[in-house]
């Protein structure tokens, strides 16, 4: 039978609430093998949009007896237009297709995350990723051998940083390598991160735990500035939790005062702020409109790819149906040729309101998803030790984790399934809170 579509205009209902209700309707009364499909003006608004019905029926225009005698038929769609519509005349207009006859089947789920049942702040729990001290040293060796060639070079592409990566044989990763760098604030990249450029020199105050009162330094780096700086203070160096990272490079200043004096003599530029990831956190959007704000990606087609959808713990096949949600986009060709794939083409995360495909780091893109799906992010904050720990299974979006991580120059510690983070003060985690979706599991006072 031919598929024809009939138009509504439709208002004052959010567009996916009356989607729901038509697809409600159409599973509990059997229909749908004659109003298969529902489709929605893109970027539908509830003040105004255009909804169509796909009706499958001998004569177009000629709605089905049952559909007509059904409560579907009584049910407040909107404005009926009065012409039937084929595919291609209302193609340009509307967005991805939800399919209506297996309702059931297509609600999306997403399993619950629940934080490990360990105590991240038990002091006999052992580390998960136990490095040995020789290769802890070793790998900071790397990395403070990239920060310094990458100060050295200023910028470049994603191609300049491979090459400099692969020479020093860095065991991670590039791009995870480029993140721990972006999150210490050594580096910055572009957004389609093609990219980077080092980070000017700068020192900022840590404000908690027990290193209060010394001094950060972080961005570009070289052998002459660390000289300068072990001449007039004392230095602390401190390798990154399992070395995954440049050393921590704390300055042992009395007063603020003192460290201006010092760094007018450097003879180089270097930046005296106030406490970074503070400052970070009062100037980061609320969660929602850091999704609006990432990059949307134009040209999209999800029929020419093999979906894979998040669903808690992993990535299960699945029919497109325009479900918001994270996605692996796997090539199609690849599939049919039986050849096994590495890697998806795309990771992104697909914004049924707005019909938008949505790139940000994977971490983020996770996060996003069990949010969407109605899940806080569980912490445990310790306030005597001024520590947060967040489950690694909660990572939260690069920029976000970049506040918590500046506070004390040092990337999170993986202990007993938790990620611990240091020198973390409580207007630092209450400027957070304003922003991400965070519940206590327990609040500590050792």
């Amino acid at each position: 039978m031919p598929r024809w579509y009939k138009g509504f205009r439709c208002r004052g209902i959010e567009p996916q609430t009356l989607v729901d209700r038509i697809k409600r309707q159409v599973q509990q009364h059997d229909l749908g093998h004659l109003v298969p499909v529902v489709r929605v003006e893109k970027r539908a608004r509830r003040g105004g949009y255009y909804l169509f019905l796909g009706i499958e029926s001998p004569v177009i225009g000629q709605v089905p007896d049952e559909v007509q005698s059904s409560p579907l038929c009584s049910l407040q769609i909107g404005h009926a237009l009065d012409q039937p519509f084929t595919f291609d005349e209302i193609r340009p207009m509307v967005g991805a297709e939800h399919a209506v006859h297996d309702y059931v089947r297509l609600i999306p789920y997403l399993r619950r995350s629940l934080p490990p049942a360990s105590d991240p702040f038990e002091e006999a729990g052992i580390d998960e990723e136990t490095v040995a001290h020789n290769e802890i040293a070793s790998q900071t060796q790397q990395y403070d051998r990239l920060l310094t060639w990458l100060s050295a070079t200023g910028q470049g592409s994603w191609q300049v940083f491979h090459h400099a990566w692969q020479s020093l044989g860095i065991a991670s990763r590039p791009q995870q390598v480029l993140r721990r760098l972006r999150l210490l604030g050594h580096i910055e990249t572009s957004v389609d991160r093609k990219r980077w450029t080092i980070a000017p020199s700068v020192v900022f105050p840590i404000t908690t735990g027990e290193r209060v009162g010394r001094w950060i330094l972080c961005g570009q780096r070289n052998t002459r500035l660390l000289q300068h700086f072990h001449q007039r203070v004392n230095v602390e160096i401190i390798p990154q939790p399992q070395g995954d990272g440049p050393a921590a490079v704390y300055l042992d200043v009395t007063s603020a005062s003192d460290l201006a004096t010092i760094l007018a003599t450097v003879g180089q530029p270097v930046l005296q702020v106030e406490q970074a990831g503070l400052t970070l956190a009062r100037a980061l959007p609320s969660l929602d409109n850091w999704k609006r704000s990432l990059e949307s990606l134009q040209g999209i087609r999800p029929h020419d790819f093999t979906l894979k959808r998040f669903t808690g713990n992993s990535f299960d096949e699945v029919h497109f149906s325009g479900e918001s949600g994270l996605y692996e986009l796997w090539p199609l060709k690849v599939r049919a040729a039986g050849r096994a794939s590495v890697r998806p083409d795309y990771t992104l995360y697909y914004d049924a309101t707005e019909d938008r495909w949505l790139r940000a780091d994977w971490y983020g893109l996770r996060f996003l998803a069990r949010y969407d799906a109605g899940q806080p992010c569980p912490v445990r904050f310790n306030s005597d030790r001024n520590q947060l720990a967040v489950p690694a299974d909660w990572r939260w979006p690069e920029v976000y984790e970049r506040a918590l991580v500046l506070a004390s120059g040092r990337l999170p510690l993986r202990k007993n399934g938790w990620l611990m983070y240091e020198h973390v003060g409580a207007e630092l985690v209450d400027e957070l809170r304003n922003k991400l979706p965070l519940i206590d599991e327990e609040s500590i006072n050792a």
